[in-house]
């Protein structure tokens, strides 16, 4: 993926211990990065409209499948 794509209308699960749920949230991807979420209105960049899906960081379980 190439310049900014900015997801907006989502449910957001930051996982940062200082929030529990973003309703209305937006998430800026530059290239493959995540380079900001938040609330409110969103950056410049181009947008998709997430309908008010669930974005949550992945489930990965490096203990276990890291020595492997």
């Amino acid at each position: 993926m190439t310049g900014r794509l900015i997801l907006t209308n989502a449910r957001l699960l930051p996982m940062d211990g200082r929030t529990d749920e973003i309703e209305r949230g937006w998430i800026a991807l530059d290239g493959d990065r995540i380079s900001g979420l938040g609330d409110g209105e969103p950056p410049e960049g181009a947008v998709q409209d997430m309908g008010g899906d669930l974005l949550m960081p992945g489930m990965v379980n490096a203990h276990a499948h890291l020595p492997m």
